[in-house]
Formats: C-alpha cells, structure tokens, sequence
C-alpha cells in the first residue's frame, strides 16, 4: 500500500514539474489549488498521480477468500 502511493506521488510531482506548477505552501491537497501558479496543471498532475496509485494498489492488492 506504501509503495503504490509513493509511486503515484512521485508521478504527480514530477507531472508538476513537467507542468511548471509551483505551490509555495508547505502543504499539499485541494485546499492549496489557488496558491498554485497553474491551478489546471496542479489538479491534472494531483488526479493523475491518484489514478495511478489507485490502478498500481489495485494489481497488488490479494483478494481475500470469503470465510465460511
């Protein structure tokens, strides 16, 4: 579970990046979306880096077998 989310947060900072956004508070999340000096760039790269997490969590992930 650790190594998908860093995965999808590495993706998504370099997204950023790649995006020129930059965000000067010391935190992340939507709250920060209009200090962003590119608010569409930071919400692609936030939505792709979660995606990506998600689909990466979601192959790794066991199924559990159903207790009788």
């Amino acid at each position: 579970m650790i190594t998908s989310g860093v995965i999808g947060a590495a993706i998504a900072g370099g997204l950023t990046q790649f995006l020129h956004v930059s965000v000067p508070a010391p935190h992340g999340g939507f709250w920060v979306t209009p200090l962003a000096t590119n608010p569409f760039g930071y919400i692609i790269a936030v939505v792709i880096g979660t995606v990506i997490a998600g689909v990466i969590l979601g192959l790794w992930k066991k199924e559990k077998e159903a207790s009788k």
